[in-house]
Parts: C-alpha cells; sequence; structure tokens
C-alpha cells in the first residue's frame, strides 16, 4: 500500500491532479477544498494516499493531511458510500465540521454533501458513530462532561485515530481559554499534530 507520495504537481484538473514522483506521474484524485490550496510555485509536495480497487478500477486518492485520509478510509467504509461520495464530503466541508455533524447527528447539514440524501446520511451517523465507540482508547468514563470543549476536542480527536497520548499531549500545547468553539479549537489541535508528523 502506498501511504504517501512526495513530488510535484505537473498537471491540476477539476477533480484530480497529476504528481511527478521519480519520473513517474500519479493521477490522484483530491477534494476540490484541497485543490484550490494547492501552491502554483514548482514546489514538492507530499499527499497522503488510499488506492481503491474495485473489479474495473484501480484509483489513486489524495489528501493534504493525515485527518482527511482517516475520515475518507472511514466514510467510505460506510455501507452504499462510495469513494467519490466520501470525496464529495471533503471537499464541501472540513474533516472538523463533518465530525461534528456526525457527533451531533445533523443529518441535515450532511444531507447538503452533493450524492447524500437523507438515508445515507442517517446511515453515516449510524455507522460512524458505532466505528468510533468501538475503536480502542475511544470508551470514555460516562462521568466526564461531554458539554466541555476539551472533552468535545478530545472525543475528536481518539475518533479521527489519535491516541490518548496524543490527544492529551496536543491539548496541552493549545491554549483554551472559555469563550472558544470546539471547531476552532480541533482546528487549532490538528494544525499541531500534522505539524509533528
Amino acid at each position: 500500500m502506498i501511504y504517501y507520495l512526495k513530488g510535484y504537481v505537473k498537471y491540476t484538473a477539476e477533480d484530480f491532479v497529476i504528481v511527478e514522483v521519480n519520473n513517474i506521474g500519479y493521477k490522484l484524485f483530491l477534494p476540490s477544498s484541497s485543490i484550490k490550496k494547492l501552491s502554483q510555485k514548482d514546489e514538492e509536495l507530499q499527499f497522503y494516499t488510499y488506492l481503491y480497487h474495485k473489479e474495473d478500477s484501480i484509483n489513486l486518492y489524495g489528501f493534504l493531511t493525515q485527518q482527511e485520509l482517516k475520515l475518507f478510509e472511514k466514510m467510505v467504509s460506510v455501507s452504499g458510500l462510495g469513494p467519490k461520495t466520501a470525496l464529495a464530503a471533503l471537499s464541501t466541508y472540513s474533516p472538523e465540521k463533518i465530525y461534528l455533524f456526525l457527533i451531533q447527528e445533523d443529518v441535515k447539514s450532511l444531507m447538503a454533501i452533493p450524492g447524500v440524501g437523507k438515508k445515507s446520511a442517517q446511515r453515516m451517523v449510524l455507522e460512524l458513530k458505532d466505528k468510533f465507540k468501538a475503536q480502542e482508547n475511544v470508551i470514555l468514563d460516562q462521568k466526564e462532561n461531554k458539554n466541555n470543549v476539551f472533552e468535545e476536542v478530545k472525543d475528536a480527536l481518539l475518533a479521527l485515530g489519535w491516541s490518548r497520548k496524543e490527544a492529551f499531549e496536543a491539548l496541552q500545547n493549545i491554549p483554551l481559554r472559555p469563550d472558544t468553539d470546539v471547531e476552532s479549537v480541533l482546528k487549532r489541535v490538528l494544525q499541531y499534530l500534522d505539524k509533528k508528523e
């Protein structure tokens, strides 16, 4: 399995790029939000990748951050939800927003993703919440205060695949103010974790 590619973007389309690595061009399907972030400068970039294999096709999906990759992996595991829809989700919303919609069971917001109807959105909530709960280290003490920003961000990090140790370390390095909302803190914490990789 190819975990990441490091190379130069030689061609950009609406939903994919061609990345040259050692004189080989790889076609990577990317969220449109990621394509917009790409610099036009000739600089080496790293993409985390997911190889999707079906009977009639093999496609490589690319992501600028590990949290995008982890969320994509979880989304394609949902029955009836393919990589195109998962990519559309990441093109529509940030990983932080998608996660918050899932834990808040916000079906209406998930339905704004192209290709996601009410039943698909409900299935996403049901299956992904179950997967998060089933992960090792995700089951938390029921006495913890779920309305606390610290606890909600910690829950999000654990559900996205980070360990308890990584979550606590990141939160200790991000100052929390009483009026700070979950989404902004989660975004800063994920940026901190990505820089550490």
